[in-house]
């Protein structure tokens, strides 16, 4: 997580169907790189300098993850976005701190997050737990997380992960 300050940004199309949260150091130039390849007609809702930047953007993709469409864009929900915005800008930096330094120090443990199978509704505490019950064997839960990420089924049945927040 390289970048430390810069801005966090909202660009959504004209239509609200579509939401991209990302961060930039010049979130000017980077609209401009959004737009000529989207064939959407866009705008920029909002901005927000901060530091940590990179962190901030991924807690927002975290919390918005039943949104998701594709690589940084989500369906549009006004309140939502906001809270997840609003959640992101409130971590304070020694609380992001900490937990960098505990990722250093640790680093696989974030791999492994509280997933749920889409079909049934069922929660398991982690994709490890899900990959023993569902399939017998913690070798699937990597496939369980590639799914998640890239919004692809996995075995029967399509897989989201679960947040705290929203």
């Amino acid at each position: 997580m390289a970048l430390l300050s810069g801005y966090l940004y909202v660009i959504a199309d004209k239509d609200r169907k579509f939401v991209k949260i990302g961060m930039s150091r010049d979130v000017r130039v980077r609209f401009y790189q959004i737009s000529v390849m989207c064939p959407l007609d866009l705008e920029l809702l909002s901005f927000y300098p901060c530091s940590y930047a990179r962190y901030r953007e991924h807690k927002v993709h975290e919390v918005l993850m039943d949104l998701y469409r594709k690589n940084e864009w989500f369906c549009w929900d006004e309140v939502k976005v906001t809270a997840a915005v609003k959640y992101a800008l409130d971590i304070p930096d020694t609380e992001i701190r900490q937990e960098l330094a505990k990722l250093k120090q640790f680093p696989s443990q974030d791999l492994d997050f509280p997933v749920r199978r889409v079909d049934t509704g069922e929660v398991y505490r982690s994709s490890r737990a899900a990959a023993e019950t569902v399939f017998g064997s913690k070798k699937a839960a990597t496939k369980i997380r590639r799914a998640v990420k890239d919004s692809v089924k996995c075995g029967p049945t399509y897989w989201a992960r679960v947040h705290p927040l929203i």
